[in-house]
């Protein structure tokens, strides 16, 4: 998918995880933060290995744990956050590319397989701009709704 696309979802998915586990205001504005870095994160690998070198499971993982650690060093609670930010957002990443045609390569490094949902193409407009609009309708679902707060 395109990357305002992973913006939107990473957004919507950050904002829950954060009024899921703090659901302070502060929290959130983390929450949706630390998600949308972590939804264009595994695009780093545009020039080297596709859909695979950052789109697994493994990088997934790593990179959660190096954020809840660097984010622990400061407060315990705010590790936890930035740290479930940062996976929820890397996984949304994940799913709306495994929705594509090419899918992603979810166990590289341990596997070369790759792995779809559906066969979307990622340039798909019409595609592209449903999963912004529900997005953002569940995002302010998500705002407007007592979770938290």
């Amino acid at each position: 998918m395109q990357r305002r696309a992973h913006v939107a979802f990473s957004a919507m998915l950050g904002v829950l995880v954060a009024k899921l586990l703090a659901g302070t205001v502060s929290s959130v504005y983390v929450g949706l933060v630390v998600a949308i870095v972590a939804g264009v994160f595994p695009d780093l690998d545009l020039g080297y290995r596709h859909r695979a070198a950052l789109h697994n499971l493994f990088a997934c993982v790593l990179l959660g744990l190096l954020a809840y650690y660097v984010a622990s060093l400061y407060s315990q609670g705010l590790g936890v956050l930035v740290g479930a930010s940062f996976v929820a957002g890397f996984l949304g990443h994940l799913f709306l590319d495994a929705l594509t045609v090419r899918g992603v390569a979810l166990l590289y490094p341990f596997s070369k397989k790759y792995y779809r949902l559906a066969k979307l193409r990622s340039n798909n407009r019409l595609a592209n701009m449903v999963i912004e609009v529900l997005s953002l309708l569940a995002l302010i679902a998500i705002f407007v709704s007592p979770l938290g707060w």
